[in-house]
């Protein structure tokens, strides 16, 4: 059986933007297209009247095993213009929310994915280092590296890690750490679902609490939301800062 084929396409302008083998591969081209300003190629409209107009990009996908090609779904999935930019619902086909830990082949996913925990820093570029810590991150009994996954699209992630006690009855805690969705999948849930599944791994560990930091005062609710309490007071030392 022939796979089907995806195209991007703008229907605003009939324009073919690419053809993909995958759904994921199309919308990571607009995840790409949505990152560059809506007056700049390749979103520039090909028009005369270019700075009133706009981008509807959609994704189209084709049976090719005859000629001509069958349409067999068109789904609008983001739109680009002087007024904004919006994505239009779903643009993740419709596959299941799925959580799992990490395996080796995610490295390129995660690295970007944590472009949007810390999007000042660029993303990493593989080589030997970053491979070297990767392998120490899934071989390290401690660490349980969460995904969410949409498809074979990595969505979301957070880290937690288990760490032994001698007290508290010699249980365990753990620290989530990371936690991060793509900002293209926020506002559906997907981060408070998956930390739900870190914290319940952490309580089938016999963990007796998990502690958890935010820099950013607006997702104390978040966390609150989870069960999470103010019930500490959290302190951080730097090197550089002395």
């Amino acid at each position: 059986m022939t796979p089907p084929l995806f195209v991007v396409e703008d229907e605003n302008h009939a324009e073919l933007c690419g053809e993909f083998d995958t759904f994921e591969s199309a919308i990571a081209e607009l995840r790409s297209r949505a990152a560059i300003p809506w007056n700049e190629e390749p979103n520039r409209c090909p028009c005369q009247s270019w700075e009133t107009c706009g981008r509807t990009y959609a994704v189209l996908e084709y049976d090719t095993s005859k000629t001509p090609w069958t349409e067999l779904s068109r789904r609008i999935v983001l739109e680009i213009s002087q007024q904004g930019l919006s994505w239009h619902e779903p643009h993740t086909k419709d596959y299941e929310l799925s959580f799992r830990e990490v395996v080796s082949a995610d490295l390129p996913q995660i690295l970007e994915l944590y472009h949007h925990l810390h999007e000042s820093e660029p993303v990493l570029t593989e080589n030997a280092k970053i491979a070297a810590i990767w392998n120490q991150i899934l071989h390290d009994s401690r660490l349980h590296c969460f995904v969410a996954v949409l498809g074979t699209t990595i969505v979301g992630s957070c880290t937690l890690d288990i760490i032994p006690n001698l007290t508290r009855g010699a249980r365990s805690f753990g620290v989530l750490q990371n936690v991060v969705t793509d900002q293209h999948y926020r506002g559906r849930g997907i981060g408070r679902q998956l930390n739900q599944h870190a914290l319940d791994f952490a309580w089938s560990q016999n963990c007796y609490q998990v502690l958890v930091q935010t820099g950013r005062p607006e997702a104390i609710t978040f966390y609150e939301k989870l069960g999470f309490r103010r019930d500490k007071i959290g302190l951080a030392a730097k090197p550089e800062w002395g």
